[in-house]
């Protein structure tokens, strides 16, 4: 079994219900494989703990540790990592469904890394919760798919994110201690933040306190009750860049239906799409601290209050390469302005 293996094992898992909580032995290279898929074979937490802890205290774990080929749910009665806890190691996790997990005041709901350079590949991480009471202290409920922490350097590559609530971060929750992560071909929809009365919530889909490299992402049909339906960016690094992502169909109570942004305005949102989001102000982005903009699509989008496509806070901002069409609110269609513009 798990326990006794050494590196390089293959322990092989048939079919069928197993509820139990892993401790991830302190041993690299360790391969948990399912004979079936994740349809069949199910790691069941019992509502007891998280699923799978991995938090090795001498080993270094990489991805030559795989799990593969599992549905891990009912993980539960934690604060942080209800399907997988994962702290100083960086696995390797592929055709998994992570779904129906759940913490409490912490974070993390399916997956909560830390110091980790974590692959997941052919994952679904859905119908998780991060609860978080309705305190609007950020350090409660916090990413209700993933929450990645301090030090973590994650890779997604055809990921999809659907269905998870928390109050901030619905999908995703980045720290802005976290250096980067990234992302491809990763679908993050229906996810939640907030519920009303509580509409303190941020990010929707995604929130981001640093920076995400994206390739074929699309953030779709997210809300927020509060701000930032899409996504919420709190760049870390005044030169970050938000880039090559579609945005639709988000919407938000307040600000930036598809992306709100805070920062240093000196960062950069480029090669993005933002498309029938709605808000109450700024429905395609409500923008605070970005120096640039451009090649984007602004379209469709509808603010109940004011500035249909965009709303540009203050500062300097350059608008280059960029379409604003069929926009609308009740002031300000396209733009509404609150510093200046160069429209090139």
């Amino acid at each position: 079994g798990l326990n006794a293996a050494t590196s390089g094992d293959v322990v092989l898992v048939s079919a069928g219900t197993y509820t139990e909580n892993i401790i991830w032995p302190d041993v690299n290279g360790i391969k948990l494989i399912s004979a079936g898929d994740s349809s069949n074979t199910i790691i069941d937490g019992g509502g007891t703990s998280a699923v799978i802890y991995m938090n090795p205290q001498s080993a270094t774990i990489d991805t030559t540790t795989l799990i593969e080929g599992f549905k891990i749910t009912n993980g539960g009665s934690v604060n942080y990592g209800g399907g997988f806890y994962i702290n100083n190691a960086s696995p390797k996790i592929m055709d998994l469904t992570v779904s129906y997990n759940v913490t409490n005041n912490g974070g993390g709901g399916g997956i909560y890394i830390s110091n980790s350079n974590l692959v997941l590949k052919n994952v679904i991480i859905s119908n998780n919760i991060a609860g978080g009471g309705t305190s609007h202290d950020n350090s409660y409920g916090r990413g209700g798919g993933i929450l990645i922490e301090i030090g973590s350097i994650p890779s997604l590559n055809n990921v999809s994110i659907s269905g998870n609530a928390a109050n901030f971060g619905g999908g995703i929750y980045q720290v802005d201690d976290s250096p980067f992560a990234n992302l491809k071909n990763v679908m993050i929809k229906n996810n939640v933040v907030s519920i009303p009365p509580y509409c303190f919530g941020k990010g929707g889909g995604i929130y981001m306190s640093s920076k995400i490299y994206m390739e074929n992402v699309s953030v779709i049909n997210n809300s927020a009750c509060g701000e930032g339906g899409g996504i919420l960016w709190w760049p870390d690094v005044g030169t970050d860049t938000l880039s090559n992502v579609i945005i639709s169909g988000n919407s938000t109570t307040g600000d930036g239906g598809g992306i709100r942004t805070y920062g240093t305005s000196s960062s950069t949102i480029t090669n993005v799409q933002l498309i029938n989001n709605v808000s109450g102000q700024g429905a395609g982005m409500n923008l605070q601290g970005i120096k640039k903009i451009s090649n984007m699509l602004i379209y469709n989008n509808m603010a109940t209050g004011s500035g249909g496509g965009a709303h540009i806070a203050g500062g300097n901002v350059i608008i280059d390469s960029t379409k604003i069409v069929n926009n609308s609110s009740n002031s300000g269609g396209g733009l509404l302005v609150g510093g200046t513009i160069t429209y090139n």
